[in-house]
């Protein structure tokens, strides 16, 4: 079995999902929890004990 282009597919998806704008409210929804995940992650890096000098000085 081969594979399937999005375009073939995409109407069939979008009605089960509702309609254009339920799409476009999971896809802000899911790129604002990757955005939040990516922003817990820089925050975690930059308060990490390891980037901090051992003077404790920057």
């Amino acid at each position: 079995m081969g594979y399937a282009r999005w375009k073939d597919i995409r109407a069939e998806h979008v009605e089960r999902a509702g309609d254009e704008e339920a799409v476009e409210a999971g896809k802000r929804e899911l790129l604002a929890t990757v955005r939040g995940y990516r922003l817990a992650e820089i925050r975690r890096t930059v308060a990490s004990p390891s980037n901090s000098s051992p003077t404790g000085s920057v």
